[in-house]
């Protein structure tokens, strides 16, 4: 489900192509934002860099450095699409890493300006992004509320697509929440959509085949993990393998097929080791980026101080010289008053031996 989700999410709001070279992509609109005077215009720009860093998963702090510069102008210059879209920016960060509350303060913010806006399309997503949150917290039974949010705006703006992944997340939220029945008429409908669309999701087809299996329907529930796992493999998607291959492993087991079990509970430990080294390798480069961040911010912190210090220095010199040059000053007036007492003295001296010479004679 989170993976589709997310990838119709960013698709949905921002219209961002694939880019093989980000570094250069990124590079290239930094040199335009030094042309670029425009307040809506820098404000996409800002976006679309932080955007950029964001799709890497990498670079969370520089997506969010360039996202607040976006924001701040939108702030600055009144512009509350932009201002909506920066926050929506601010919540997809934070959920990349792992600030649930303080992505869901920034989706409904966003979703107050754009109700504001009457945007409807803005609306849906960002309630479906609400919506997914609580999903991952487990709090289900809000995730069921904003989903319904996000169908009710999808369903009257006939958005097929966006209606179909809706009822994919409504059912699989309210499977989790135990209402089998009402996941299983959502997931049917959703799948009918998926058709008309000519869409096939492995997530519709294992949150089915897992609701089926709750109601008991194990041979439809057989058929529709298989698909799921089919599907799964041609998506490559390494989580959505991993739920069908233990759901089928389930579904075996309780057939008492143990040696298909087997085979599928294989595959399944398989695919959640494969999640968790990629997982800690994700972890891993984010404490490498981080270090290296915080080195050199380290360093930029020193060089700070010793122009600090060397400022002060400087300072320091200036005041010394200043001092020597009044002291010089001093020091040359006392000289030429001692002089000049010198002079008068020498002057009265001879005056005196004059008159005494006179007065001799």
């Amino acid at each position: 489900m989170n993976t589709v989700y997310k990838c119709i999410l960013a698709f949905m709001l921002f219209t961002l192509h694939a880019s093989i070279a980000q570094e250069s992509k990124v590079d290239s609109l930094k040199l335009l934002l030094e042309e670029i005077e425009y307040p809506i215009e820098k404000t996409n720009l800002y976006n679309e860099i932080a955007i950029s860093f964001y799709t890497s998963q990498l670079y969370n702090d520089s997506a969010y450095y360039y996202n607040e510069k976006a924001y701040q102008i939108a702030k600055e210059y009144s512009l509350p699409d932009k201002e909506g879209r920066a926050l929506f920016n601010f919540g997809l960060i934070q959920t990349e890493i792992g600030e649930t509350n303080l992505a869901i303060e920034n989706y409904i913010k966003a979703l107050f300006i754009f109700e504001r806006l009457k945007d409807s399309r803005n609306i849906s997503v960002i309630n479906s992004s609400i919506a997914a949150l609580y999903f991952s917290e487990e709090k289900y039974e809000k995730a069921i509320t904003f989903f319904e949010k996000a169908i009710e705006i999808s369903t009257i703006d006939k958005d097929s697509i966006g209606m179909t992944i809706d009822y994919v997340n409504l059912g699989a939220s309210e499977y989790k929440a135990g209402k089998y029945k009402s996941a299983k008429e959502h997931l049917e409908f959703a799948e009918q959509l998926a058709k008309k669309k000519g869409l096939d999701y492995s997530s519709l087809h294992i949150s089915y085949a897992n609701t089926l299996f709750a109601l008991q329907n194990i041979d439809s529930a057989m058929v529709e993990a298989t698909i799921g796992l089919s599907l799964a493999k041609k998506e490559n998607d390494i989580k959505s393998i991993s739920e069908a291959s233990d759901l089928l492993h389930r579904i075996e087991s309780s057939k008492e097929n143990y040696k298909d079990a087997l085979l599928h509970y294989k595959r399944f430990v398989m695919y959640e080791d494969s999640l968790s080294v990629a997982k800690d390798e994700h972890v891993i480069e984010m404490l490498k980026l981080n270090a290296d961040i915080r080195s050199k911010e380290e360093s930029i912190t020193r060089m700070k101080q010793k122009e600090k210090y060397l400022s002060i220095i400087y300072v320091l010199v200036a005041i010394g010289i200043v001092l020597l040059v009044f002291l010089i000053s001093r020091q040359m007036k006392v000289s030429k008053m001692t002089q000049e007492i010198h002079s008068i003295q020498t002057k009265l001296v001879g005056e005196e031996l004059e008159e005494r010479s006179l007065r001799n004679e």
